[in-house]
C-alpha cells in the first residue's frame, strides 16, 4: 500500500524543520521538504524595504513600567491619582453645567461655538447627550426653516458652522443657498471663509454649489494669508493643509489645545484646563496599554504561558511578524 511505505521524520523543534520523504517510483521524483539549516543558501524573502524599528523595548519598559517605583513612590502616586480624579470630576461637572446654561439660552451662535470648541478640544465625547440635545433643538427650531434661502444670509460663518455640525451628526440639512450667493460680501472675513471651507467638505453628490464655495474660499484665504496675524495664519495654513473632516480627532485635539491656549483673550480657562487634563489621562491609558503589549511580546518571545517552551522558536516567529 502507498501509505504503508510513507516515512515521516520529525525534528525536535520548529527551528530545525522536519524533513518529509515521499516514496519514489519511475514516474515520480522524490520531493524533499528541508529546512534552511540543511541548505547552504537561505530561502529568499520578499522585502518591503521597511526601515529598522525605532522602538527600544527595554527603554520603553523602564520609562513606562510602574513596577520600577518603590512602595513609597507608589503610595504617593496613588494619592496624586486620587487628587487628579477628584479634580477631573469637578472640572467635568463644571463643563456640563456650562453646557446646560448655554443650551437654555437663545444665542444660537454661542451654542454652535461651544459645541465646535468641545469637539475640537477632544472632550465632546464626555457630553454626547447634552450636545445631541443642543443640536436637536437647533435643527427643530420653529423660527428657522431649513428649506428657505432667506435665513442667515448675512451671517455666513454661523450658517456654515451650523450646517457642518448638523450634517456631521446625521441631521437632514442643506446649506442655505442665499449664504452661498453672499460669498462675495465676505472676501475679507477670514472666519466666514474658513467656516465655509470646512463645511464644503461635507457636501453630498449633486451639491455642486458647495464645491464652488470650496474653490472660492480657498482662493480668497490664500490671497488674505499674507495680511493675517501669525496666530490666524497658523489656523488657515493648518486648515488648507488638511480639512478638519479628514483629520484624526486625537491628533487634531493635541494641535488645537495649544492653538486654543495661545488665544489668551478669547480662550475659556475651564474648557482648556479640562481638555488638557483629559488628554493627559487618555495618553496615560494608552501608555499603559503599550506596556502590556510590550510585555506580551516579551512573554511570547520567551515562550511563556504557551505550553510549547523548547519546541517552538517564538523569537523567530515574532521577528517574522514584525
Amino acid at each position: 500500500m502507498f501509505f504503508s511505505t510513507m516515512t515521516w521524520h520529525f525534528q525536535p523543534t520548529m527551528a530545525s524543520a522536519s524533513k518529509c520523504l515521499w516514496p519514489t517510483s519511475p514516474l515520480r521524483k522524490a520531493v524533499r521538504c528541508t529546512s534552511s539549516s540543511s541548505s547552504s543558501t537561505p530561502p529568499a524573502r520578499r522585502s518591503a524595504n521597511y526601515a529598522p524599528s525605532s522602538w527600544d523595548y527595554d527603554y520603553l519598559l523602564l520609562s513606562l513600567d510602574d513596577r520600577r517605583h518603590d512602595t513609597h513612590d507608589q503610595v504617593l502616586r496613588a494619592r496624586l491619582d486620587g487628587l487628579r480624579a477628584r479634580s477631573f470630576d469637578k472640572l467635568k461637572a463644571e463643563v456640563r453645567e456650562r453646557l446646560m446654561v448655554v443650551s437654555g439660552g437663545d444665542d444660537q451662535p454661542a451654542k454652535l461655538g461651544l459645541v465646535d470648541t468641545l469637539q475640537r478640544l477632544g472632550i465632546a465625547y464626555h457630553f454626547d447627550d447634552e450636545i445631541t440635545d443642543i443640536l436637536t433643538t437647533i435643527h427643530s427650531a420653529k423660527n428657522h426653516q431649513w428649506s428657505r434661502d432667506d435665513d442667515d444670509g448675512d451671517d455666513v460663518a454661523s450658517a456654515a458652522l451650523r450646517f457642518r455640525l448638523l450634517r456631521e451628526s446625521g441631521f437632514p440639512v442643506r446649506f442655505p443657498a442665499q449664504c452661498l450667493k453672499n460669498l462675495n460680501h465676505i472676501l475679507d472675513d477670514v472666519k466666514g471663509l474658513l467656516s465655509v471651507y470646512e463645511a464644503s467638505y461635507l457636501a453630498f453628490g449633486g451639491e455642486e454649489t458647495l464645491d464652488e464655495a470650496k474653490a472660492f474660499s480657498v482662493n480668497a484665504l490664500r490671497e488674505l494669508l499674507p495680511s493675517m496675524d501669525s496666530r490666524l495664519q497658523r489656523s488657515v495654513v493648518h486648515a488648507l493643509d488638511l480639512p478638519l473632516h479628514r483629520r484624526s480627532p486625537r491628533l487634531e485635539a493635541r494641535w488645537f489645545i495649544d492653538h486654543y491656549a495661545s488665544d489668551v483673550s478669547n480662550s475659556d480657562p475651564l474648557l482648556l484646563g479640562f481638555a488638557t487634563m483629559d488628554f493627559n489621562h487618555v495618553q496615560s491609558v494608552h501608555q499603559q496599554e503599550l506596556v502590556r503589549l510590550v510585555r506580551w511580546r516579551e512573554d511570547i518571545a520567551l515562550g511563556k504561558n504557551w505550553g510549547l517552551r523548547g519546541t517552538v522558536s517564538w523569537s523567530a516567529t515574532i521577528t517574522q511578524m514584525e
